[in-house]
């Protein structure tokens, strides 16, 4: 069948089963085929409105879920946001509802709403973080609600320049770290993981590291592997002669700092300064080098 004959009868079949199956024909082609993004985009909208009005709401959670993974593919993750609003509307609240289900939906549309550009975005995931809380409140998992918001906050406020993170933690040697005992110098933080080009990131630090540590250059990196890479992050630090402290809880991304700075992909650093406050967002390669002599002359 022709993508013209498809169209036709998905139009003249509106209430047909195989109308999402037909939709999702049409997608893949103008996607993979025609590469048109904007046909591809059109038709998940079009693929949203029909799972909103056919799919009960227990399901319409995963099918939405699966659709933003579509949106987040094509670069287009503020399109997204309409569906994710309608799922999370017609999730059930109150003290028995799924959490998990709620959660899950919460952190994608607040996490579309804050990448956005638009400060009337960001306002709005802030209302719609303070409206879930109310929605909440009296959940039958009063500990998993505050996971929920902690991870949300770390979206909606995460750390800025000019702010004084608080950073703490038992370091994978065994010896205790805290950020503030580290005031006068400045200090790298540096989230990543043992997997993908984040872990050539870190071995890039190295070198400015030996350059200035001596004039008070100091580094706190922060794994976010879960507890089966232990071995391998050890190992990593070992061979690379990694010296400076690793934070290491086998949580992946739900380090505890990991949910507390926001942090969405890797490697994200934050530059510290001598008085404790972030002085520059994803410092690396020759822009951190340049900014190091400037400070520690």
């Amino acid at each position: 069948m022709t993508i013209k004959a498809l169209e036709d009868y998905v139009a003249a079949n509106p209430n047909a089963g195989d109308v999402r199956r037909g939709l999702m024909v049409i997608f893949d082609y103008y996607l993979n085929q025609l590469e048109d993004r904007e046909k591809a985009l059109s038709t998940l909208d079009r693929i949203t409105e029909y799972l909103v009005s056919k799919t009960k709401p227990r399901e319409l959670r995963k099918e939405l879920q699966n659709l933003y993974e579509y949106y987040v593919k094509i670069e287009a993750r503020e399109r997204a946001i309409p569906a994710l609003e309608r799922g999370y509307a017609l999730l059930a609240k109150g003290a028995d509802s799924d959490l998990e289900a709620l959660g899950a939906t919460l952190y994608s549309l607040v996490f579309c709403l804050t990448e956005s550009e638009s400060p009337d975005k960001r306002e709005k995931a802030k209302a719609l973080v303070a409206k879930a809380r109310k929605e909440l409140a009296g959940h039958a998992d009063p500990k998993g609600v505050a996971q929920v918001f902690a991870k949300l906050e770390g979206l909606i406020n995460p750390p800025m320049i000019g702010t004084a993170p608080e950073i703490t933690f038992t370091a994978m040697d065994g010896s205790k770290v805290n950020l503030a005992d580290m005031k006068g110098k400045v200090v790298l933080v540096d989230f990543w993981t043992i997997y993908g080009p984040s872990s050539n990131s870190i071995l890039a630090i190295k070198a400015p590291y030996d350059k200035f540590h001596a004039k008070g250059f100091e580094v706190i990196s922060i794994s976010l592997d879960d507890a089966d890479a232990r071995t391998f992050v050890e190992n990593f630090v070992k061979d690379q002669k990694l010296p400076w402290p690793q934070s290491f809880e086998g949580k992946g991304w739900d380090h505890p700092l990991a949910i507390t700075f926001g942090i969405r992909a890797v490697p994200a650093t934050f530059l510290i300064g001598k008085d404790g406050k972030i002085i520059e967002i994803g410092s690396h390669g020759e822009a951190l080098n340049a900014k190091l002599a400037e400070l520690l002359k």
